[in-house]
């Protein structure tokens, strides 16, 4: 979590004062409907990108702890057949009737195929 706030919170913050200001320019308009949805995006994109993603998103995280990470059983077993790995998968509970494969790991040249140490601890 705190990885991918990292890598997109900057994005994330330069991106929104850009779209606000395209939106505030609708304000000048003069058709009051699009006056209107100007200042509303506007002001909705500034409330999403400064108070939701950078304060509440990760409080809220923080707060549910493991409940983050719930799925329903359909999702899970999805998850468990076509899923993307960036490394070992965590050991899960065994649902009846799910075939779990496990990605294979990668070969650097001239390696030994050992994975490598767990530092997870």
């Amino acid at each position: 979590m705190a990885s991918g706030l990292e890598r997109t919170g900057r994005i994330v913050t330069a991106a929104a004062p850009l779209l606000v200001l395209v939106y505030a320019a609708f304000a000048t308009s003069g058709v009051t409907v699009v006056k209107v949805l100007g200042v509303g995006l506007a002001l909705a994109i500034l409330v999403d990108a400064f108070l939701i993603r950078l304060t509440l998103v990760p409080a809220f995280m923080r707060l549910a702890g493991r409940a983050n990470w719930w799925a329903p059983r359909s999702i899970r077993r999805f998850h468990l057949r076509v899923g993307i790995w960036e490394a070992e998968p965590l050991p899960v509970l065994d649902l009846p009737g799910v075939r779990r494969t496990r990605p294979r790991a990668a070969v650097p040249a001239g390696g030994s195929g050992e994975p490598p140490p767990d530092d997870s601890r």
